[in-house]
């Protein structure tokens, strides 16, 4: 656990390679296998929910307290709040539901203290009689999982811990909703068996989720995914996959589902990372986004048809998807768009009143085989060093230094990206000659080549590049 302390140690204050961080990050979350362990105290309805991380022996947790008395409002944040407090203990961990007034709330407080002395506080709301017959107690917990994950001030200060928000899973009303920042949302049925169960490795939450919960299941994904698992016999995994094959042997009935569980105009770019196997999946992808608008097909196509995005964040804003990354139309085949948005050095402030979450993860090849696009990284690598303003609604050839922003200059760049899409995948296989050239350029200042040392391979700095920052 030491080294990966370190390596987030290292990315907090901005020295180590960020790809390194993502292997590491991921790992740290791998070993976060979540079990619910229900208790029952006086009665069966009087259910107190502990969280438990199996393998990590340092955290501890102790003690319920604070009574609720009115509705309580759901705050969110993120479980990153610091970094390098990720091995402190836990001294002290509230979770309670009891019932009052034929009610049901959770703990007002949630409360937790870290070895440094820091106590971090969330609220939650209330439970209503009816959710608890109709949400299982795997949900119960998942709203009080998402309630601990408050993040501090400070960190939120930091735009380097925000970028990574973990998705947050809270049951409003009837309707299980996905919470991201304070006011995007997105239905639990269209996320929870994607979104993060591939990313954070809940599968014995979801597996007794889709086991247990009797409600009407609005995900095509997972009705088609529940045939195939009768099929094989395979009910016991409650795998959440479907292989090409499938949707394309079944394209009626894909299509039927989407236009029968989601609107037809919600869903109207789709961000394409150029991956090695773009070409093989680009009709595939076409078949997909032609006509759907969920945000469960575009994960499923995201997390199981390009591994490199299991990291991508995804949000919802103004019934539109949200990506920070380069911009693609479906129409054609690559249409990159840059749109402008502001992240200042106040994150709290950002969050507060433009609800805007920066996130670093696109994954975007770049082709190094000329100056220009040479000097195009250097500044866009300048983007991840500044630590105040960057400003994307403008751009020049030179980047600026000033209070205001950032300046980089997308135009020429975009026009290469359109017509070079193959030159773009073949400079990813052979990459490695160009880091001399890199390294030798003038153009390239010292932080990027320090950047570009650190990096264990150039491809790996090109696939997990956080530079383009768009908002659909």
């Amino acid at each position: 656990m030491e080294s990966e302390i370190q390596i987030l140690n290292d990315l907090f204050f901005r020295k180590n390679d960020y790809n390194l961080f993502f292997k590491k990050m991921i790992k740290i979350i791998d070993n976060w296998i979540v079990n619910v362990k229900i208790i029952s105290n006086l009665k069966l309805d009087d259910i107190i929910i502990l969280q438990k991380f199996e393998q990590i022996s340092s955290f501890k947790f102790e003690g319920v307290l604070e009574l609720p008395g009115q509705h309580l409002h759901m705050s969110t944040g993120a479980l990153f709040y610091q970094f390098e407090r990720l091995h402190a203990k836990i001294s002290r961990i509230l979770p309670k539901i009891i019932k009052s007034n034929k009610k049901i709330y959770v703990a007002k407080k949630i409360k937790f203290q870290l070895n440094s002395g820091r106590i971090i506080e969330g609220v939650v709301e209330q439970i209503s009689q009816q959710q608890i017959k109709s949400e299982s107690r795997t949900l119960l917990f998942l709203r009080y999982l998402s309630t601990i994950m408050k993040s501090n001030t400070e960190a939120r200060k930091r735009a380097i811990f925000s970028n990574y928000h973990i998705p947050l899973l809270v049951p409003l009303s009837n309707q299980y909703r996905l919470i991201m920042g304070n006011k995007s949302s997105a239905t639990l049925d269209e996320i929870c068996s994607l979104h993060l169960k591939n990313k954070f490795k809940l599968n014995k939450i979801f597996n007794y989720y889709y086991k247990n919960v009797q409600t009407v299941n609005t995900n095509g994904e997972t009705n088609e995914n529940d045939n195939n698992n009768k099929n094989n016999n395979n009910n016991n995994n409650m795998k959440m996959e479907m292989d090409t094959s499938t949707i394309k042997n079944n394209k009626e009935l894909f299509l039927s589902i989407q236009k029968k569980y989601f609107p037809k105009t919600i869903l109207r770019n789709f961000l394409i990372s150029f991956l090695k196997n773009f070409d093989e999946y680009w009709d595939y992808i076409k078949l997909l986004t032609s006509n759907i608008a969920s945000l469960s097909h575009l994960n499923y196509i995201l997390n199981n048809h390009f591994p490199l995005l299991e990291i991508m964040k995804i949000q919802l804003k103004d019934a539109h998807f949200s990506f920070v990354g380069a911009r693609f139309s479906i129409e054609r085949k690559i249409q990159p768009k840059i749109v402008p948005f502001r992240l200042t050095s106040n994150f709290q402030k950002v969050i507060s009143n433009q609800n805007v979450f920066a996130n670093y993860l696109s994954i975007i090849s770049m082709p190094l085989a000329n100056e220009k696009n040479l000097f195009k990284l250097k500044g866009y690598l300048d983007l991840l060093i500044r630590d105040d303003i960057v400003s994307l609604a403008t751009f020049n050839n030179t980047p600026s230094s000033n209070s205001q922003g950032i300046s980089v200059d997308f135009s020429q760049f975009n026009d290469a990206v359109e017509k070079n899409v193959n030159l773009i995948i073949s400079n990813i296989e052979s990459i490695s000659p160009k880091i001399d050239n890199i390294k030798n350029n003038k153009c390239v200042n010292e932080k990027v080549y320090e950047l570009i040392e650190k990096a264990t391979n150039i491809e790996n700095l090109i696939q997990f590049n956080p530079i383009f920052c768009a908002w659909f």
